[in-house]
């Protein structure tokens, strides 16, 4: 049995990744790979057998006996399945929200998925994104969701040092072995999503026999500079069934497919958040994708 984990962090296209698998059955049965996806409501396929397993990973539990516990059928599964690969892809990344992120939540976080695939083969795939560009996209999502801080509160909140993707690589890698991590970028994605999803699919199956003609997948539409405006506001004054409503209309009306994106992170805070982490980004695609120039694709600074 092999184990492809997904540790990416959130908004580097595991909603899209996922969106694609699941319109892909055939494709993975021919290729003996069982997509265990992330699960939210309980008529969902696996969600009984996949919601204790990401509740204890979240949770970083480390003593299998109390993953047992937690997941019987999990193991059950896992133990009596004719599958060759299992690949887990956990929407929102194993490192949460990035004003909580700290290297022990990560290292718990991965030392339970470490005992949770214990004696069997495991690639950890790891997509990054430039820091500055994340921030910004993360912050749109929780306006989404119905925050109302503004960005310069949100940003005042979040560790900047934290946000280092070259630190959790080297985490995973100490956890899980040299030769057991692979990383691209998100940024690839520009380049054309059949080459994105081509890249990630190569890492636990043969890329060429799935199919890529209709790629028209519905996407999370992020909010424009109007959007953005107005969500501010409402999501102050409205209640949370209210605010639902709000964000399905602004989506729908103001997106950043219509309309301007929302201009938030100034260039002397991107220069200086890239500035911290230059040196490891630098490091981080040579080390892991050396065909991918970091200044090249924005993660140092101009």
């Amino acid at each position: 049995m092999r184990y492809c984990l997904n540790i990416s962090p959130a908004k580097t296209g595991n909603s899209f990744i996922q969106q694609f698998l699941m319109r892909q059955p055939q494709a993975l049965k021919r290729q003996r790979v069982f997509f265990m996806r992330n699960t939210y409501a309980p008529n969902q396929p696996h969600y009984a057998m996949v919601e204790p397993i990401l509740k204890a990973i979240r949770e970083g539990v480390l003593d299998k006996p109390r993953l047992l516990a937690m997941a019987p059928g999990y193991f059950d599964f896992v133990n009596e399945t004719d599958y060759d690969t299992i690949v887990h892809l956990i929407t929102g990344g194993i490192m949460g929200e990035p004003l909580s992120y700290s290297v022990d939540k990560t290292l718990a976080s991965l030392m339970a998925m470490k005992y949770l695939t214990m004696g069997h083969e495991v690639k950890a795939v790891c997509i990054v994104r430039r820091q500055d560009k994340y921030l910004e996209s993360y912050y749109l999502q929780k306006v989404q969701g119905g925050a109302s801080m503004s960005f310069d509160e949100f940003l005042e909140q979040v560790d900047l040092e934290a946000v280092s993707w070259n630190k959790v690589v080297d985490i995973a890698e100490g956890v899980f072995g040299p030769g057991n991590v692979d990383v691209f970028p998100f940024e690839t994605i520009y380049s054309g999503e059949q080459a994105f999803l081509r890249r990630f699919i190569s890492c636990f199956a043969d890329p060429d026999a799935f199919e890529y003609d209709n790629l028209d997948i519905p996407k999370n539409r992020s909010y424009s500079e109007v959007a953005l405006r107005i969500a501010l506001v409402g999501n102050s004054l409205l209640e949370p069934e209210e605010r639902k409503l709000l964000r399905g209309f602004l989506q729908e009306h103001f997106s950043n497919a219509t309309h301007p994106r929302a201009r938030l992170m100034t260039p002397e805070q991107s220069a200086e958040i890239l500035g911290m982490h230059a040196e490891g980004n630098k490091a981080l695609l040579e080390k892991y994708c050396p065909e991918h120039d970091a200044a090249a694709l924005g993660y140092t600074p101009a």
